[in-house]
């Protein structure tokens, strides 16, 4: 559901490494516009990186 946003998240945790999902999930929203998943999802897809 995230991989479309994988470069931009990743930017993110490069640049903020200390950046939480529920940061990343705001932060992406502001850009795109729209929701785009749960925080939960978030969560899991940051563990993941």
């Amino acid at each position: 559901m995230l991989d479309k946003y994988r470069g931009y998240i990743e930017h993110l945790l490069q640049t903020y490494p200390k950046l939480t999902a529920t940061k990343i999930k705001r932060k992406l929203e502001e850009k795109i516009g729209e929701e785009t998943a749960s925080e939960r999802t978030y969560r899991n897809y940051v563990v993941e990186r």
